[in-house]
């Protein structure tokens, strides 16, 4: 091993894996890939194809990494942020992905310029699949009266706008589809939350029993209208796939209505779906 000064501390050198005094570890790449300098947030690239010059002047660059990580040997083969990803037949040229985030920003469920630049500038700033907020596959299933839909055909075309521009940056699209049941019909966190006072509806559930206090009360579904909605999702599957997006995420978890089916603290049914 040697010693290679970094600053106030000393890094330890022993093969690829550098682990410093202070708890930080460093790995050193060569000469290929995409490295990340700590502090300055620089970003160089080399190629296999470069020069020797540009290769010494990469080996300088550091990608910082938590030595616990190091200890337990997880830097060895793991593979590297900006690596591209295989998702059966779709290629992500990195690994970061935009999560699903709540916008609270459509009328009658309709995309938007708000969402044309919400998700326009992530796919800009180099994310490799982005997602759109929870998209509601019935007008009943949206968590607010702004959230973004996806139970009309209508609904394809400023979608398909979006899309079109997400690709033009060489990057992905995709679009969660969702059902708020229960916890649907409530105004937006900055208007307070709980139940909408105007313009609201009455929400469904697998029971007639309210999420918390101040929700609105749903009405629980019969077996017809859970296969309906399971209709739904799949049609809303069809215009997302029509509007150009390359993945759908189904929204399952956070008390909406699949959770609350799979929870048997809000499932208490005795039929086929209890």
């Amino acid at each position: 091993s040697e010693v290679v000064p970094s600053g106030r501390s000393e890094l330890v050198r022993s093969g690829r894996n550098e682990v410093a005094p202070s708890g930080r570890s460093e790995v050193v790449p060569s000469g290929r890939s995409e490295l990340v300098r700590s502090g300055r947030n620089e970003i160089a690239r080399s190629d296999e194809q470069g020069d020797e010059s540009d290769q010494q002047e990469s080996a300088h660059v550091h990608v910082l990494v938590p030595a616990a990580m190091i200890a337990a040997g997880y830097a060895e083969g793991m593979p590297a942020l900006f690596e591209p990803l295989q998702l059966r037949g779709l290629s992500l040229t990195n690994r970061i992905i935009v999560s699903p985030m709540c916008e609270y920003s459509s009328d009658g469920g309709f995309a938007n310029d708000w969402h044309v630049v919400h998700l326009g500038s992530r796919a800009v700033g180099g994310a490799a699949l982005v997602f759109t907020e929870a998209t509601a596959v019935t007008p009943e299933g949206r968590i607010s009266p702004q959230d973004l839909g996806i139970w009309s055909d209508a609904h394809i075309d400023v979608l398909s706008r979006i899309t079109r521009f997400i690709r033009s940056q060489k990057r992905a699209s995709g679009m969660q589809l969702a059902h708020a049941g229960r916890k649907g019909s409530t105004r937006r966190p900055w208007e307070g939350g709980g139940a909408v006072e105007t313009d609201g509806w009455v929400p469904v559930g697998p029971t007639n029993e309210a999420f918390a206090n101040g929700f609105p009360m749903p009405r629980a579904l019969d077996e017809a209208e859970i296969r309906s909605i399971t209709r739904a999702f799949a049609q809303a599957a069809q215009r997302a796939l029509t509007a150009g997006f390359d993945v759908v995420e189904v929204h399952a978890a956070h008390g909406y209505l699949l959770h609350e089916f799979m929870s048997p603290l809000s499932n208490t049914r005795t039929d086929a779906y209890g």
